[in-house]
């Protein structure tokens, strides 16, 4: 994987997120990432009618560690 700090981007910290990008002007940040079964060979183990999907806690804890950089320690609900 490519070293984001190299573009001015902050490393997320995260397995499965790759950079933090602060917004412009304001406190709000975004984050981004790129999962395949290249990478993330493990996510072929998750393949439903032919179909590979991320498990919903890979959603919870990529919540959770973002939630953990902007301050907020509760995730109260997930759609």
């Amino acid at each position: 994987m490519a070293d984001v700090r190299q573009s001015g981007l902050a490393d997320a910290g995260h397995p499965l997120l790759g950079a933090v990008v602060p917004l412009p002007e304001s406190d709000e940040i975004v984050c981004t990432g790129r999962l395949s079964l290249r990478s993330h060979a493990w996510l072929g183990d998750h393949e439903i009618a032919g179909t590979v999907l991320l498990p919903g806690t890979a959603f919870v804890d990529m919540a959770l560690d973002v939630g953990a950089l902007v301050y907020c320690q509760r995730l109260t609900e997930l759609t």
